[in-house]
C-alpha cells in the first residue's frame, strides 16, 4: 500500500509520540532501579540497626544506630535525584537527537524507515541504527558523540563485512572524498540490507561489497 503525504505525516507524529513514550519509560526504569536499590540497602541497614538488643548495646548505642539509619534515609532522599540526573540527561540528549534526525527525513525516507522499524525487536524499536535519507545516511553509534552524515555523492566505495562478537555484527568501511571511516552495526540485518540496496540501486557507480 502506498501512503499519501497526509498518511505519512500522521505516521511520523505517531512514531515520534512512541519515541517520547519510550524516553519516559527509560527514565522510569532508571529512577525505579535506583529507588529499588536504595530501598534494599535501607532495609538491610535497618535490620542491622535493630539486630542487637538494647540490653547488649545500651540505650545510647541503640539511639546511635537508629540515628545513623535516619541519616542514611536523608542522604538517600538527596542522592536518588542526583544519581538519576546524569543518565536521564544523556538519554534526553540521545532521544532529542534521534527525534530531530527522524523529523528531517523526507516522506519517502520516513515511509521506508517506518517499515524497517516494524521489523525491529522491542529493544531496537524507534532507534534505527542507520538513518537513511534521500541524499545521505548516518549511523547512530553513541549517546554522547554526534554522528557523521555520509552524503551519497561523496562516496568512493563501501565495504560491508559480516562478523561475530557477542552476536552478529556488520563492519562498514566507508571511503569518501573526506577520508576513510569505520562503523559497526550489531544485528539489524534489515537496516544493513536497506542501505546496501539503496547504494546498489540508486548509486550504481559506487562500488559496494557485502561479504
Amino acid at each position: 500500500m502506498i501512503l499519501n503525504e497526509t498518511d505519512i505525516r500522521a505516521d511520523k507524529v505517531i512514531f515520534l509520540s512512541a519515541l517520547h513514550k519510550r524516553k519516559l519509560l527509560c527514565w522510569g526504569l532508571i529512577f525505579g532501579f535506583i529507588i529499588a536499590l536504595m530501598t534494599i540497602i535501607g532495609i538491610r541497614l535497618y535490620k542491622n540497626a535493630v539486630a542487637i538488643p538494647i540490653a547488649v548495646i545500651g540505650i545510647e548505642g541503640y539511639r546511635g544506630r537508629i540515628h545513623d539509619f535516619y541519616l542514611f534515609i536523608l542522604i538517600e532522599i538527596v542522592a536518588v535525584p542526583l544519581l538519576a540526573i546524569v543518565p536521564c540527561v544523556l538519554l534526553n540528549i540521545h532521544f532529542n537527537r534521534n527525534k530531530s534526525k527522524i523529523s528531517e527525513l523526507s516522506d519517502r525516507s520516513f515511509e521506508s524507515l517506518n517499515k524497517l522499524n516494524e521489523k525491529s525487536n522491542f529493544f531496537n524499536k524507534y532507534f534505527p541504527p542507520i538513518i537513511i535519507n534521500d541524499d545521505y545516511f548516518e549511523f547512530q553509534h553513541s549517546i554522547i558523540a554526534r554522528s557523521k552524515k555520509f552524503y551519497f555523492d561523496t562516496l568512493s566505495s563501501v565495504s560491508i563485512r559480516k562478523g561475530y562478537y557477542k552476536g552478529r555484527m556488520y563492519l562498514f568501511k566507508i571511503e569518501t572524498s573526506e577520508g576513510t571511516f569505520d562503523r559497526t552495526v550489531k544485528g539489524n540485518d534489515h537496516f544493513v540490507t536497506a542501505i546496501y540496496l539503496k547504494l546498489t540501486n540508486d548509486y550504481p557507480d559506487v562500488p559496494v561489497s557485502l561479504i
